[in-house]
């Protein structure tokens, strides 16, 4: 809950120059004497409202964290660049890791699938055709 009044608080915060120009330039006509109709107070509330939920949107998504660390590398499709017996090396997302195969022998180019991550070790298995 206090994460969401932080970003009310963002989304209110970035409309607040917008909310005081638009005070003063309505002052400042109110001064002037010129008529304002009471349509164009409702429309810069809606216009306001759908800016500010817009915004509040935005900072919602952008306030998720990504999923980061070695865990989410898990379930991820890798190619071995050396034949793993059991040891070898595979790339992932186009880096090179250590890897390790779990069902034994691993020939060069095999699509593995990263099971666990260990001392920044990949654990695989080959990649069946039903993946």
């Amino acid at each position: 809950m206090r994460k969401k009044w932080g970003i009310h608080l963002k989304a209110l915060i970035m409309l607040l120059d917008e909310i005081l120009v638009a005070g003063i330039i309505i002052f400042v006509l109110w001064e002037l004497g010129v008529p304002i109709p009471f349509w164009a107070y409702i429309l810069a509330g809606v216009v306001c409202a759908t800016v500010y939920w817009l915004l509040y949107r935005i900072l919602s998504r952008q306030d998720k964290k990504s999923p980061a660390g070695y865990g989410s590398m898990i379930g991820l499709e890798a190619k071995s660049i050396t034949s793993l017996n059991p040891q070898g090396l595979v790339r992932v997302q186009g880096e090179m890791w250590k890897a390790v195969s779990k069902c034994g022998v691993v020939g060069e180019g095999v699509d593995v699938v990263i099971e666990d991550v260990r001392n920044l070790t990949l654990i695989v298995r080959i990649q069946r055709e039903s993946e």
